[in-house]
């Protein structure tokens, strides 16, 4: 919300510096014909309203474009200061002033945008009572007559119906972040569903399978190695036979967390299918991989599980190798094979134990 409404109010006060450099250029275009009887001081006041303008867009670019703020604001005094000047310069091109002192009403509308109606009745007073001024300096006696008089209502009027339009421009930009925001969420949502596992919330066996072939390709490009990791929870249908599935699915989820809080933020985790967690370690040595299933497999031992009023202790099996890959239209991939029989030897031995292998797997052709 704050981020369009800091994004409004910037474009809003570039368009009004905009307007405020096009008009020096209309008054040094027209300078002879709106000054005719005022050249010495429309001059000075040429010269000291280009250097107010100057000064507010090097103010602007300054904290905008090179400080980066996003939620510049103007100076209130500099935009009433603004006022002043037109003020001035109608009273001095005053041949032309009931043509010109139309210019109130554009005022009026930029200075309710930029303050985004937070002040709708000073605006319009202020207005007014610059107008009021400049009316008696050029005839007293037209103050009381009807024009002026519905002159000055116009303004009030103009600065309550801009007050009406910018809050129902806020209600409706409330209304789309909203809108947006909780489209963002389910948009999330979305995703988690479509590549986490929804019982363990790690990632799901096909996202697992797009991260692997993402890591093989910048394998390929770097010249890198990474390794795999397998992990499979032991006799785990033994488990699910003596407690039943539904604390099977319980003893699945607390291992996943325990996986997921021990492995670093660049390995990606997933559920490779029933009781199987399979990791990948980006840039990493099978040694060094190893060492982290090492700590995650002794984590899990000495975890005591409370589920139904049953202590439950679990330990895993796995097996760790590394990878490398030569070519990335690569037919066979033997590294998951490999990484396969590691675990079944370990299983083999006894279980509870995670085996790695010093040999770098080639993926090749």
């Amino acid at each position: 919300m704050n981020n369009i409404h800091d994004f409004r109010s910037r474009v809003i006060y570039e368009f009004y510096l905009g307007l405020q450099i096009m008009s020096i250029f209309g008054i040094l275009l027209f300078y002879k014909y709106l000054f005719q009887n005022e050249l010495k001081y429309s001059l000075v006041f040429i010269i000291v309203y280009t250097s107010f303008v100057i000064f507010k867009v090097a103010q602007f670019v300054y904290k905008v474009y090179l400080k980066g703020e996003e939620d510049f604001q103007p100076f209130i005094w500099s935009v009433f200061l603004d006022g002043i000047f037109l003020c001035f310069f109608l009273y001095l091109a005053h041949d032309y002033f009931y043509i010109l002192s139309d210019l109130f009403y554009i005022y009026l509308v930029i200075l309710s945008m930029m303050f985004n109606h937070k002040l709708p009745m000073a605006c319009s007073s202020f207005i007014a009572i610059c107008y009021i001024i400049l009316v008696i300096i050029q005839d007293n006696m037209a103050l009381a007559s009807l024009a002026v008089i519905i002159k000055v209502l116009l303004f009030y009027l103009l600065g309550h119906i801009m007050t009406t339009i910018i809050n129902a421009i806020n209600i409706l930009e409330s209304r789309t972040c909203y809108m947006y925001d909780d489209l963002e969420q389910k948009n999330h949502l979305l995703s988690e569903m479509v590549t986490k596992d929804f019982l363990t919330n790690l990632y799901n066996h096909k996202t697992f399978y797009k991260y692997y072939k993402e890591l093989i390709l910048r394998s390929c490009q770097s010249k890198t190695a990474f390794s795999l990791a397998i992990l499979d929870i032991d006799d785990f249908k033994k488990i699910n036979d003596t407690y039943g599935h539904l604390a099977g699915d319980k003893i699945l989820q607390e291992i996943s967390s325990l996986i997921q809080v021990n492995i670093r933020m660049t390995d990606v985790a997933a559920r490779y299918g029933g009781e199987e967690f399979a990791i990948l370690f980006p840039d990493t040595s099978a040694q060094d991989s190893a060492v982290i299933c090492e700590r995650i497999r002794n984590i899990i031992e000495t975890h005591v599980l409370n589920i139904d009023n049953h202590s439950i202790t679990i330990t895993i099996s796995g097996g760790v190798a590394g990878g490398i890959c030569t070519d990335p239209y690569y037919r066979q991939n033997k590294l998951f094979e490999f990484v396969d029989q590691l675990l079944y030897k370990a299983k083999s031995e006894g279980k509870n134990r995670v085996l790695y292998s010093h040999e770098l797997i080639i993926i090749t052709e």
